[in-house]
């Protein structure tokens, strides 16, 4: 049987596993799909600029003036590339074909100087020497001074000055890249307007963190190995060559080659669709992931429960199938000898065995009549006509019925409400409530020494009722099997009263169906049987 439920249990889990994994691939999916497109649109504004600005165009290279205007733009236009929303991975590269292949301009850390005076504004940008831009929290600086920068149409480049925010200080010291122009340009100072413009520095950083900078370093690789292999290959190649929109990576590649120029223009960005997916819904990712556990917890304590309930429904089973034949085998046998030797028994005598066999068929009628009212109860069958009973005065009632078995024993019996005056009422079957309080003043008398003391007790919306006697003790382990058929204490107390062994079976039953608390309690001095019903409505 076991065996059977964990075959259950594992496909419901399987089942469930497998559909939930079904909806998150599905919406993964979607989110992959996405981000896929967000990084298709990020990446064609890198290249855009080039196919509508092609500045240089029909101008020797070797002047200069044109492609410093290129390099600028191509800067200006990746300033906000750099932090992208999808943390994506990125090298973008000016290449001088005519001269091994050397690099003219390449993605890099930048800051964009801009100032502002008589309602006119100019920037120009800058290249920091040292790496020093690894932060986050993009913001803007304000300048404490520089000395001996140059700037001339397009950059700022040479000497060293300090930025600083509220938060920040920055020592800067800018690079001198080959591209700017050292035959025009004027000093910092004299383009600041000796300290009358209003002067900003806006950082852009190429390497935020780590993860930001091995993303950098993929896209860098990937450029060199299309770079290397348009060298090797020595043919004039442009446009995207390379569009790989995957899963867990993404890639694109803008090739552009200027033959009549000499330089060798690449856009590449590596994307982790997956990884960005997961990262921008991380709580609807989080509260699945705990609806699935609770919802295969709830599979295993269920069916858990199922599979107890199932083996406590065998054991009870089995112990019925016991108790029954353990019942009907003494009369059984009894009636059998008796029919065995009916010819050999005197005349005079027959007729005390034929008492004798009617006895035990009685019994074996009326257990086969207690055992299916239990089922009958069980099974919910039975139907409640509820009426208002006076519990106290019911269970005086019933006592009175049998007073006589307790005088016999010499017993003393008490029975009493909290208040003399008070009634309690409750909505009850009457002859369903005779049977359980019969059975609990019989089984009283049955395993008693001195004392009965039955309490009816007014708790407010309910009311107790509670019967104690010394005598048998319930051992701890056995105080829920009293409830079950054919249960009996080791001790047999008094013939007279007899004893089916379904008594409490059936009480339990009723209670159930009057939906009343139950339970029993056993020390070495006494034996407690109680029960709490809801009181009857007040009529007005």
């Amino acid at each position: 049987m076991k065996k059977h439920f964990i075959i259950f249990g594992s496909v419901f889990f399987t089942a469930v596993l497998v559909l939930f994994a079904i909806i998150m691939c599905a919406v993964t999916k979607d989110q992959i799909d996405e981000m896929n497109m967000l990084f298709e649109n990020s990446f064609s504004s890198q290249y855009w600029f080039y196919e509508m600005n092609k500045g240089f165009e029909g101008e020797e290279y070797i002047e200069g003036f044109e492609l410093q205007s290129f390099i600028s733009s191509f800067y200006e236009d990746q300033m906000y590339q750099y932090v992208d929303n999808f943390n994506s991975g990125m090298y973008n590269a000016i290449i001088d074909t005519n001269n091994d292949y050397s690099i003219i301009a390449e993605s890099r850390d930048i800051v964009q100087v801009y100032t502002s005076y008589n309602d006119t504004y100019d920037s120009r940008i800058a290249f920091p020497s040292n790496e020093i831009f690894e932060s986050d929290d993009l913001s803007f600086y304000s300048y404490s001074g520089f000395e001996n920068s140059k700037v001339d149409d397009y950059f700022i480049y040479d000497g060293e000055g300090k930025v600083e925010n509220y938060e920040n200080a920055l020592e800067l010291k800018w690079d001198q890249p080959l591209f700017v122009n050292e035959d025009d340009f004027v000093s910092f100072e004299e383009w600041i307007k000796n300290g009358e413009a209003s002067v900003d520095f806006h950082v852009f950083p190429y390497n935020q963190n780590a993860k930001k900078t091995k993303a950098n370093n993929d896209a860098k690789k990937l450029s060199n190995e299309y770079v290397e292999m348009y060298r090797n290959l020595g043919s004039s190649s442009g446009g995207e060559v390379l569009k790989e929109l995957g899963i867990f990576t993404s890639r694109e590649i803008y090739f552009r080659v200027e033959e009549d120029e000499g330089i060798l223009v690449t856009y590449c960005s590596i994307y982790k669709p997956f990884e960005r997916a997961i990262a921008q819904n991380k709580k609807f990712y989080l509260s699945a992931l705990i609806i699935f556990i609770l919802m295969e917890l709830f599979i295993i304590v269920s069916t858990r429960r199922l599979y107890l309930s199932q083996k406590s429904f065998e054991i009870r089973s089995q112990r019925l199938t016991r108790g029954v034949a353990h019942e009907l085998k003494t009369p059984l046998a009894v009636t059998k000898a008796c029919v065995e030797n009916w010819e050999y028994i005197d005349e005079d005598e027959r007729h005390e065995y034929s008492e004798k066999i009617i006895s035990e068929v009685d019994h074996m009628a009326g257990l086969i009549t207690k055992l299916l009212e239990l089922s009958k109860l069980s099974g919910g069958k039975s139907q409640v006509q509820r009426e208002d009973i006076d519990l106290l005065a019911l269970t005086r009632s019933i006592y009175s019925q049998m007073s006589e078995l307790a005088r016999e024993k010499n017993l003393e019996v008490s029975i009493s409400g909290t208040k003399e005056d008070e009634d309690y009422i409750i909505s009850a079957d009457l002859e369903m409530m005779h049977i359980v309080i019969s059975n609990f003043i019989s089984n009283a008398i049955k395993y008693s020494d001195s004392f009965i003391r039955v309490a009816v007790s007014d708790l407010g919306r309910r009311i107790e009722f509670r019967i104690t006697n010394d005598g048998a003790v319930v051992e701890r382990k056995d105080l829920n099997k009293v409830w079950d058929v054919f249960y009996r204490t080791n001790e047999v107390r008094n013939d007279r009263i007899e004893s089916s062994g379904v008594g409490l079976a059936v009480v339990k039953s009723i209670l159930d169906l009057h939906k009343a608390k139950y339970g029993c309690e056993s020390n070495v001095h006494s034996t407690t049987f109680y029960f709490i019903i809801d009181k009857a409505k007040e009529k007005n």
